[in-house]
């Protein structure tokens, strides 16, 4: 990845590895300069909602098949300002096997809008200057030494705290373990997580294909 970040913006791998560990560093910025930062991020803010739970009639949609040939169990569907989101998922072999799951995207039945209410997403540290590199480099010259956690500390003005489970949005990973590269072009949809067990699956659908992918995350 530094060596993505090296071509991208012409500096070495070793300077933005450097960049990426002061998000952890405990600064103390002033009040001013995390307002000034605020300014900076807002014209990112996408909107983002909670998992909201509705039933849908499932006997309109072709039910998924695992690699096996055997129909995979619904389990949930979720509102998205532009598709419904259907869930399939076999709990006793997601675990081991990754045909199991299946988000089935449909166009909206409706012209209904999620009924929880929205609230603003941010990218994580590490990936907010795959979106706006000038942006980044605006937080640089604010706070050379510790960038990261100015962008932390303001984004949580912004968001509070990051949620687990959202529709929409920007991906929360728990990990920055994903060559961004992969999902460029890419719409996030759906990010949850499975049963309680800490484990986050993350959808995606590509805008090309139609098809949708996903990638699961634990702490």
């Amino acid at each position: 990845m530094w060596n993505y970040l090296e071509r991208l913006l012409g500096k070495s791998s070793h300077y933005y590895e450097q960049l990426m560990r002061s998000r952890d560093v405990k600064e103390a910025i002033s009040p001013a300069t995390i307002s000034r930062a605020v300014e900076l991020i807002k014209p990112l803010v996408k909107n983002a909602y909670g998992p909201d739970r509705w039933e849908v009639d499932i006997s309109v949609i072709e039910i998924p098949l695992n690699k096996k040939g055997q129909e995979i169990p619904y389990f949930r569907s979720f509102r998205h300002p532009q598709y419904d989101l259907n869930l399939f998922i076999d709990q006793q072999k997601y675990v081991k096997d990754q045909s199991s799951i299946e988000l089935v995207v449909c166009n909206k039945a409706s012209t209904t809008a999620p009924a929880v209410d929205g609230f603003p997403s941010l990218p994580i540290c590490e990936a907010f200057i795959q979106h706006d590199a000038s942006i980044h480099h605006e937080l640089v010259k604010l706070n050379a030494q510790h960038p990261w956690t100015l962008y932390r500390d303001a984004k949580e003005k912004i968001v509070g705290k990051n949620k687990h489970d959202q529709v929409s949005g920007y991906p929360q990973w728990l990990v920055n373990d994903i060559d961004y590269r992969n999902i460029m072009g890419k719409e996030f949809l759906l990010q949850l997580e499975l049963f309680q067990s800490g484990e986050v699956i993350f959808f995606f659908l590509d805008e090309k294909t139609k098809q949708v992918e996903f990638y699961r995350q634990k702490l």
